[in-house]
C-alpha cells in the first residue's frame, strides 16, 4: 500500500470513528440497562457511592410504631432474599444497610436505555413510581459509573475499534 492511500484508510477511519460507537453504543442498549441493574444491585449509584437514604435512615419507617424495629426488620428480610454479592464489574457486595431497589422487580424491568443523537439516555419507563425512585435517591442512579463505561469500553468498543481497522486493512 502506498503512504497516500495508508493516509486515506486512516482518515476514513478518524471520520467514521464517532458515527460508528455511537452506533454501537444504540445496537448495544440492553448492555447499559443491565450496568445499571448491576450498580444498584451493589447498592451504588453512577457516582459509585453507595445508595442513601439507608434502610436504618430511611424516612419511610417514620410512619410505623417502631421505625427502628420496622427498618431493621425490613432490612433483615431484604438480605435474607438478596444476599449482597460482589459483582462482574468489580464493585464489593453492599452493606447489608445500603438499599438495591430490588422490591418486585419491576422497577428493574422498567430501567430503559434510550437512544439519543450522541449516545445513550437511561430512565424508567412503565412504572407509575419510577420518577418517585430517581427523586429519592438522584438521578446518578441512572449514570453509567465508570466501572462499568471501561467495562464497556474493553469488551465492545475496542473489538469493534478492532475490526474497523482490520476491515480498513490497516
Amino acid at each position: 500500500m502506498e503512504f497516500r492511500e495508508y493516509i486515506n484508510r486512516w482518515k476514513k477511519l478518524a471520520d467514521n470513528l464517532e458515527k460508528q460507537l455511537v452506533n454501537k453504543m444504540h445496537q448495544d442498549l440492553p448492555q447499559f440497562e443491565e450496568y445499571i441493574r448491576e450498580q444498584l444491585y451493589s447498592g451504588l449509584d453512577g457516582n459509585e457511592r453507595p445508595l442513601t437514604p439507608g434502610y436504618m435512615d430511611d424516612p419511610y419507617f417514620d410512619s410505623f410504631k417502631n421505625p427502628k424495629k420496622a427498618a431493621e426488620d425490613y432490612k433483615n428480610w431484604k438480605t435474607k432474599i438478596q444476599r449482597p454479592k460482589p459483582s462482574y464489574l468489580g464493585f464489593s457486595a453492599r452493606n447489608n444497610n445500603t438499599p438495591n431497589l430490588i422490591i418486585r422487580g419491576d422497577f428493574y424491568s422498567s430501567i430503559t436505555a434510550i437512544p439519543i443523537s450522541d449516545g445513550i439516555r437511561i430512565e424508567t419507563l412503565g412504572v407509575s413510581f419510577g420518577s418517585d425512585i430517581e427523586k429519592k435517591y438522584g438521578s446518578q442512579i441512572f449514570k453509567i459509573s465508570d466501572k462499568a463505561g471501561s467495562h464497556y469500553v474493553e469488551y465492545r468498543l475496542i473489538p469493534k475499534i478492532e475490526r474497523m481497522i482490520n476491515d480498513l486493512g490497516l
